[in-house]
């Protein structure tokens, strides 16, 4: 498994937040993790990527390529981070650094890892931007220069850099308009899948989900209350917390309603609609 969650407690000295998650992705697999706000799914992602605030402690076994995180050193998981998982945030404009340029945080992740020189470094930047549709024009503009999407695809850029084996996403559409939320998770799946690596997309919206992964997990107040095919559960939920995320995905998807969107297309593996 390319991500092995088992048994994850994330909790307060007081709370647990999260309680008794088990999750796997497998080499090559997109899976969701849905759920409302406030059902842990960001413990979770912070919890995988050793990121977890001070006040808050994990328990349990999290393995990213096998390597345990949970006690891990700093300094292994800071090599970790990077060279073998990658993460995407709902807001980028608070991930890049607002006196650097788009090169320069593009580039960074690559520079941290790997002994590049300037030249192809800038080489390898400007084939980025391309992957993900930024102009070259854009390389040396700041982040305040660029619209929401933009710093998105440029968050994505940092992210996908270092040809990492594990993508994590957690809510990376919210803050786009519904457009250049569909924009942004094609995007994503078709980056994804021509790495050859896997996602874990978090989100609270089965509408995103369906374009974005396969299977799926669905949380409810800390634990794992169903999991399975994203399109079966969209279909027949077990679950009022499932049912409830599928009713508001059909009143407000990428396309309108649900089944606006099941005649438009869905992004299946490999990026292809059906």
């Amino acid at each position: 498994m390319v991500l092995h969650v088992h048994d994850l407690v994330v909790g307060s000295s007081t709370a647990p937040i999260v309680t008794g998650v088990s999750l796997d992705v497998a080499p090559g697999e997109r899976v969701g993790l849905v759920g409302p706000s406030g059902s842990g799914k960001s413990m979770i992602s912070r919890a995988i990527l050793g990121i977890l605030p001070s006040s808050l402690h994990a328990k349990g076994s999290v393995k990213i390529g096998g390597v345990e995180v949970i006690g891990a050193p700093d300094a292994r998981l800071a090599d970790l981070r990077g060279r073998y998982v990658s993460a995407v945030f709902q807001n980028p404009g608070a991930a890049l650094d607002p006196v650097h340029t788009i090169a320069h945080s593009i580039g960074l992740p690559l520079a941290l890892h790997y002994d590049v020189d300037r030249d192809e470094m800038r080489e390898r930047v400007l084939r980025q931007m391309d992957a993900v549709d930024l102009p070259r024009s854009l390389a040396d503009a700041y982040p305040h220069q660029l619209s929401g999407g933009q710093r998105q695809r440029v968050a994505i850029a940092a992210a996908l850099i270092t040809s990492p084996r594990l993508i994590i996403t957690d809510e990376p559409t919210t803050a786009l308009d519904a457009v250049v939320q569909r924009d942004v998770v094609d995007l994503l799946v078709r980056l994804v899948d021509g790495l050859g690596a896997s996602l874990l997309f978090i989100t609270h919206d089965f509408a995103v989900l369906r374009r974005a992964t396969t299977r799926c997990y669905v949380m409810e107040s800390g634990r794992i209350a169903e999991s399975g095919n994203t399109e079966a559960l969209m279909r027949a939920p077990q679950t009022p917390v499932g049912a409830a995320l599928v009713e508001a995905a059909e009143m407000l998807t990428l396309h309108g309603t649900a089944s606006d969107a099941m005649k438009g297309g869905t992004v299946m593996k490999g990026g292809v609609t059906s």
